[in-house]
């Protein structure tokens, strides 16, 4: 485990971008699979037992948004300190930090979240059309969500974390809410699915 940590923390000095890109890719993938072993070991689920295995290309999809995700938020959390710095003194931690998380859950949150339903209804092929639908259904749910969680993530990220280590530590608390994401993706798809083989069959 040591031997891992130096590893990750020599590429993060020297390659900081691709190793965040690598922990991110890792991370969101992980996420997915953490629900889908939760959605398999459901005995009350709602798929069918048929769709009750695990989904690889599913898992491969939600990583590829991790490989997008890594490298966009390197640029976000510089972008948020040198912003920060204009309002609030770097001798201020507190206050920068909820300066940083009030701009963070204002601007990024909300679009992050369309980001992510937008990327994934591409991947899987949907129109635009059901991406509208998939927003009506989940954004503000998804976004009233994030509101419990991550403010108070964010300040702690943002008065005590490095910024070298502000990726990796919100993708560690990300395993949990990219599972989260996932089930938000996958479980309105598999419910349409449903209802739509249920009509087939009338």
């Amino acid at each position: 485990m040591r031997a891992i940590l130096n590893w990750y923390l020599h590429h993060l000095a020297h390659n900081p971008i691709a190793t965040k890109c690598l922990s991110s890719t890792v991370i969101v993938g992980s996420g997915d699979a953490l629900t889908q072993l939760i959605e398999m070991n459901n005995k009350n689920s709602a798929q069918p037992q048929s769709q009750q295995r695990f989904n690889f290309q599913r898992c491969l999809k939600m990583a590829s948004y991790g490989t997008i995700l890594g490298p966009t938020l390197h640029i976000w959390y510089k972008f948020l300190m040198r912003t920060s710095d204009k309002f609030v003194s770097p001798n201020r931690p507190l206050r920068q930090a909820v300066v940083q998380t009030v701009i963070d859950q204002t601007t990024w949150a909300p679009v992050s979240i369309l980001l992510f339903y937008s990327y994934m209804n591409v991947l899987e092929g949907k129109s635009p059309n059901e991406l509208k639908q998939k927003l009506r259904d989940q954004f503000l749910d998804t976004l009233k969500m994030n509101y419990y969680i991550w403010p108070a993530v964010q300040v702690f990220n943002f008065c005590f974390v490095p910024l070298m280590y502000r990726v990796l530590f919100v993708n560690c608390v990300a395993l949990f809410w990219n599972a989260y994401l996932s089930f938000t993706q996958y479980d309105t798809d598999n419910k349409d699915h449903d209802t739509a083989h249920e009509q087939q069959k009338q």
